[in-house]
């Protein structure tokens, strides 16, 4: 193609084009030229957006130029509708619908199988080498007008899958197109248009998007789609059933119910795959929905001969076996049923090695346990070989109890059995007892002569007698006897002992005055506790003799005789326990004067706890032994918590309230950590230790405060992280407050947490997305359930509703009533709502006391309205355009859609009552004013190395930042974290670190940065923002980082927000360029996966000076200053690589595109005004401010605090930022604020520093020391 041609249509010159038209006498193959890629000059006019050019070409020569293809086979209407050019398309449609047959051009309607077409449906139905028609491209790119154009051209094609197997509808349903959908199945009548990939259908696609309305709409269009199977042969029911979606389920059934019973290739059914998902927590709601309506589908088998109980086992999906045993519906056939290899669900749970699902199995009375498969082995034979290969590679001591309890004969099919095995210290010969051999069973079960196993150097394995016991076996009675007389011989002896105990009191009595004959020690808490555990070893002990001597009068009955002697053992070994608590509590009641006496005694009589805990585990007993009622309230499908440990913290608190004189450390330190969650006995000895003290004496005021502080320095706190944003300021928040942090790691972390906080930050689809893969969905939502203490932080607030429309709907945990919905930017708004609010307090919230009117720190785009569904729930509201749920409260379970550790002293103030069981705040929080959105005063610390190669903060001129000495040394105002923390402690709203050069080349090498954010985030407690090198790079080891690799880095370091500087221009240009997303820049991929309330992005422009407005293609202004010549206009040109280098792009359009692709933030900059301090550029900042609904911070130029008040009242910016007056100490950050006050603009005033925690700073180089 001519280069004069190509540019004059690239650049739009109709005049130009014209004239070389007429230049050309009208020849028509000026036009017809074409590119290397074989474009033509309506292809160039097309891609350049030039509509004009595009309607002159098509009126010279329509036919030839609309049906011709490049080297992708793009005719010009794909190019249009890949641009999203309406105006192009309609141009180019309304052409080839007026034109008609003109042969001497040789363009007519051709023939498709059989059928004169038009050249309008020729130009529709074109497809490019990728099987693409224009429609398939306007629903990719989401262009509904053209596609109602399109679809109205040729209504009567039947539009085909490409080459990726999608058709534009199943395209629509992906993307959850409900409009596109409707408008494709009501104008076109396509036959095979609703498949996809691998053999799917769009309802596949729907019921992958749990769309529902589309779904309506699929099968109202076409019913018979709901059998339809993809290539492995799953139906759309199949989908929903292994995805956990139990409405979409219910929608299937009910449209068709036959549809649970068609399996795929393997032979497995919905009920199949509902049991093999191992992430969805709502599957047991998936199989009571299909039972509902087909209640004979639990008798479906695969191909393997496996119900939906094998698979369940398989894949160790607990919940589902859970259910499966304590339902009524089922029966035994079900839980006995055998696969193709003769296992039944109790081999499968065997061979998979887990207790919990032996425990479940070995309490159901219908579970056959001597079942055999065809390899003729039991579930005991599979249990004891797992055991065997346990212990000969030495990995652990066997759990007894676990076989025990699945093979005491409990069940009604099989008659009592017993199992024993124990370890010797050396090889044996003389056993002369049958012992079970693996495969040495016959028929019908009996046992064969045994062996004994030498597992190693000194350790031997037996494992005695497995089969029938003999009710009368003599051996039996002998030991059960000898049994029994020991245990009465102890429990004889112990009554004794305490009997007399009780009246031998230590210390005596009193001898005169009125309380003659009463103990003298009677006051001491240490001698209640003598007298409790005294009593309660007494009446234990004589219990136990008198069971002993009961069960001799039942002797004929040896069951109820070997319940009675376990019973007696458990009161005998209560009472020996409680005998050495008296003796611990008497001793110290005796010798309390002498605490160096005193402590030592009792911390030494305690090893005897020490002792039992270790040997427990070798006790032939255990609780859930006794209590078999415990574990299932386990493992129930409700997961009802066992009887809570008793807290070390709790034994510290009685010791302590009897040491009036301070001991090192406490009495509790000679207790090793390692035990202070040990077995039942010490939780038995903490009991009763406990309940001997705080009812009836408590300790003094002081002591009660101060262990009151110790109980809540040793309360551990679990943090929910699922690894999105900048968690690192909570943990700081609550290391501040003195106490330590457990992460979640598995489901049950969370149950068993004492106290959780899920501090959710990023997108609410994604932090859904990891907790149900995690399956940490239902044991949060069992927890809250529960009532069991919580605090949800932002995103943990609004998950707690049921679906959010952001990037939805996405559904929640569903835990309250209501839709969690975007701010609404129509209104005038700034979205994201970032800054300092007020919260109107409802009712008594607890954690939120007197915090009412005072600012806390919100960044959010999306949040949950208030209704009368879900008010029982809500402690406070926020206004910001309406007002919306600012925090939640009932019971136990709290959240706040604010950042508490971002909110400063209030913020700390509210953690420290959630974490304290009692607030021992003394100094209440100042009450404050506040009332609406405050605008924000930031502290900005350009960071850079100087010539030595410290860290240092800078200032620059113009953005030039050396002095202007012979030196020409880089300005050094002072180090980055000691500034930092100062600005806070003076009331800064945020804190914007900016390094200038230092990730120049390799951003995560830079160490001494990474440092500064951690050391910051421990010490200031407001939002931090980082700038400088956010982008794609290569290291010089060749290995490629993402842009979000990097901000992840900087998320974990402590920032809160990230400001992307140049690489935002470029993503911009391209954007503008193409019109089209790409989803791979910088910008994008951070917005998308941690939200745009993370991202910042900052704009360096410098003012160009015209005379007229037309002179550029770029927004220009009227200055209220005019230029060196008198310009009366000015266009902002934004720049790069810190101001040196210009870009084709003016902030106006930077600033719309940045907005578009996803920024929450502009950080406005001026070059020209940098370091004046002759005040903000007004009129760039109204024109950036009044152009975007995202709030804007001003930049550059602030010198004295009237400049903060004229920006905010003439402009809408929405925070300011300042740097150098700040480093300078011109103007101190309070002043300005009191100067806003002053003026009536309203900023955060809630600023003390009597309570801020103080940490020393670290003497690093890497800090700017």
């Amino acid at each position: 193609m001519d280069s004069s041609l190509y540019r004059i249509i690239a650049s739009g010159d109709i005049v130009g084009l014209k004239q070389l038209i007429a230049r050309d006498n009208d020849n028509h193959d000026l036009l017809l030229q074409m590119t290397p890629f074989n474009n033509t000059t309506l292809h160039v006019a097309v891609k350049y957006r030039k509509t004009v050019c595009v309607e002159e070409i098509c009126k010279r020569c329509c036919p030839s130029l609309l049906l011709q293809q490049n080297l992708e086979g793009d005719t010009p209407l794909h190019i249009a509708v890949s641009l999203g050019s309406y105006d192009i398309v309609l141009i180019l449609i309304h052409c080839a619908r007026q034109f008609h047959e003109d042969i001497e051009r040789g363009v007519a309607g051709g023939l498709v199988e059989g059928s004169t077409i038009t050249l309008l449906q020729q130009l529709v139905r074109m497809t490019n080498k990728e099987k693409d028609t224009a429609l398939h491209e306007a629903v990719r790119n989401h262009l509904y007008e053209v596609v109602e154009l399109l679809t109205e051209a040729d209504p009567s094609f039947e539009y085909l899958a490409n080459n990726a197997c999608e058709t534009p509808l199943y395209l629509a349903v992906e993307d959850e197109l409900s409009d596109f959908v409707v408008q494709i199945l009501k104008t076109c009548t396509p036959t095979s248009a609703y498949i996809g990939p691998h053999g799917m259908t769009a309802l596949h696609a729907a019921v992958m998007r749990n769309n529902s309305d589309i779904t309506k709409v699929l099968l109202e269009k076409k019913p018979g789609i709901i059998k339809e199977a993809d290539m492995n042969g799953c139906t759309a029911l199949h989908f929903a059933a292994y995805l956990g979606e139990v409405e979409m389920v219910v929608q299937l059934l009910e449209a068709d119910p036959s549809i649970a019973y068609v399996p795929d290739k393997d032979g497995k059914t919905a009920l199949h795959y509902a049991a093999a998902n191992t992430h969805m927590p709502r599957s047991v709601e998936v199989i009571e929905a299909v039972s509902r309506h087909c209640p004979d589908s639990w008798e479906l088998l695969d191909n393997n001969g496996q119900n939906f109980l094998h698979v369940a086992v398989e894949k160790e999906r607990s919940n589902i076996i859970l259910y499966v045993l304590v339902s009524s519906e089922i029966t035994g056939d079900l839980i006995n049923k055998k696969d193709n290899n003769g296992n039944t669900p109790l081999h499968l749970a065997v061979m998979s090695k887990n207790d919990n699902y032996l425990r479940s199995f070995s309490h159901d009375i219908r579970v056959k346990k001597r079942a055999f498969n065809k390899d003729n082995l039991r579930a005991l034979d599979i249990a004891l070989k797992n055991l065997f290969e346990e212990l000969k590679s030495d990995k652990h001591h066997p759990k007894q109890s676990t076989y025990e309890k699945l093979f005491i004969g409990k069940a009604r099919n099989d008659p009592p059995k017993a199992l024993n095995f124990r370890f010797t210290d050396r090889p044996t010969t003389n056993i002369r007892r049958k012992s079970l051999l693996f495969n040495e069973v016959d028929k019908e079960g009996e046992d064969t002569l045994g062996k004994e196993y030498t597992l190693g150097v000194d350790k031997t394995l037996h494992v005695q007698k497995i089969g029938v016991v003999d009710p009368d076996n003599k051996d039996s009675d002998d030991v059960m006897e000898n049994v029994s007389k020991t245990h009465l011989l102890v429990a004889t002896l112990i009554a004794t002992v305490t009997f007399a105990a009780g009246f031998t009191l230590p210390g005596g009595y009193n001898n005169d005055g009125n309380d003659k004959g009463m103990a003298s020690l009677i006051k001491s808490p240490a001698f209640i506790g003598f007298m409790v555990s005294n009593s309660v070893a007494m009446l234990c002990s004589t219990f136990a003799v008198f069971v002993h001597f009961w069960s001799k009068l039942i002797s004929d009955d040896k069951g109820k005789m070997r319940q009675l002697i376990k019973i007696a053992l458990w009161c005998t070994f209560s009472a020996i326990l409680a005998m050495v608590v008296a003796f611990v509590t008497g001793t110290y009641a005796v010798l309390s004067v002498n605490l160096r006496l005193a402590i030592p005694l009792c911390a030494v009589s305690c090893s005897f706890f020490l002792s039992v805990c270790s040997l427990s585990s070798r006790l032939p007993f255990n609780w859930v032994t006794l209590y078999p009622k415990w574990n299932r309230e386990i493992t129930a499908p409700n997961f009802k918590r066992a009887p809570q440990e008793f807290s070390c913290s709790r034994l510290e608190y009685m010791l302590d309230s009897l040491n009036p004189e301070p001991a090192p450390q406490g009495a509790a330190a000679f207790l090793p950590p390692s035990h202070c969650n040990g077995g039942g006995a010490v939780a038995i000895i903490f009991f009763t230790f406990t309940s001997s003290f705080s009812p009836l004496s408590p300790p003094p005021p002081n002591l009660q405060e101060k262990s009151q502080l110790q109980i809540e320095k040793l309360l551990m706190v679990t943090l929910l992280d699922y690894g999105a944003g900048n968690v690192r300021s909570v943990r700081n928040a609550i290391r501040s407050l003195g106490h330590d942090i457990k992460d979640v790691q598995t489901p049950e972390d969370i149950l068993n947490a004492d106290r959780l906080i899920f501090p959710g930050v990023g997108a609410f689809a994604a932090a859904m997305d990891v907790l149900n893969q995690n399956g940490m969905a239902e044991a949060l939502c069992t927890y809250i359930e529960n009532d069991r203490p919580f605090l949800g932080i932002c995103l943990g607030l609004q998950l707690l509703f049921e679906s959010s429309e952001e990037k939805g709907p996405v559904k929640g945990l569903g835990l309250i009533p209501g839709v969690v919905g975007r701010f609404d930017s129509s209104s005038s708004l700034r979205v994201p709502h970032i800054g300092w609010n007020a919260l109107q307090i409802t009712k008594d919230s607890g954690i939120l006391d007197d915090v009412g009117g005072q600012h806390v720190y919100f960044v959010h785009s999306y949040r949950a309205m208030p209704s009368n569904a879900n008010k029982e729930w809500i402690s406070s509201t926020c206004n910001y355009g309406d007002d919306f749920i600012a925090s939640i409260k009932r019971g136990n379970v709290q959240a706040v859609q604010f950042h508490p550790e971002k909110s400063g002293d209030v913020g700390l103030s509210i953690l420290k009552r959630f974490l304290q069981s009692k607030s021992s705040i003394t100094k209440k929080p100042t009450q404050g004013k506040a009332s609406r959105l405050a605008k924000r005063v930031i502290a900005c610390l350009d960071v850079r190395t100087n010539d030595k190669g410290d860290l240092v903060v800078t200032k620059g001129d113009q953005y030039d930042v050396r002095e202007h000495t012979k030196e020409n040394e880089v300005r050094n105002l002072g180090k980055p974290v000691e500034l930092a923390r100062q600005y806070y402690k003076d009331g800064a709203d945020e804190v914007s670190f900016l390094n200038i050069t230092g990730f120049r080349d390799f951003p995560l090498g830079d160490l001494p940065m990474l440092q500064v954010l951690r050391h910051t985030s421990e010490n200031v407690f407001v939002p931090l923002t980082v700038g400088g090198g956010i982008r794609d790079f290569t290291d010089g080891n060749g290995r490629h980082y993402t842009s979000l690799e990097v901000a992840s880095e900087y998320f974990r370091s402590g920032a809160d927000k990230i400001s992307i500087g140049s690489d935002a221009v470029y993503a911009a240009e391209e954007y503008l360029r193409t019109g089209v997303k790409t989803g791979k820049s910088s910008l994008e991929q951070i917005s998308r996966v941690y939200g745009n309330q993370a991202v910042v992005v900052s704009i360096d422009p410098r003012r160009v000076y015209l005379n007229n407005p037309e002179e550029v293609e770029f927004k220009a202004v009227r200055v209220t200053n005019p230029g060196p010549k008198g310009e009366e206009y000015a266009w902002y040109q934004c720049t790069v690589n810190g101001g040196r280098e210009g870009r084709p792009i003016g902030a106006f359009e930077l600033a719309k595109a940045v907005e578009e692709l996803g920024a929450g933030e502009i950080l406005l900059n001026c070059i020209d005004c940098d370091g004046q301090g002759k005040g903000f550029d007004i009129d760039l900042i109204k024109l950036i401010s009044d152009a975007v609904t995202i709030p804007v911070i001003a930049s550059s130029g602030a010198g004295k605090p009237e400049h903060f008040s004229e920006v905010f009242e003439k402009t809408n910016a929405s925070a300011a930022l300042a740097a150098g007056i700040f480093h300078r100490k011109e103007v101190p950050i309070q002043a300005v604020k009191e100067h806003l006050l002053k003026e009536g603009i309203e900023v955060r005033t809630n600023v003390s520093t009597e309570n801020l925690t103080q940490k020393s700073q670290p003497s690093l180089s890497c800090l700017g020391n």
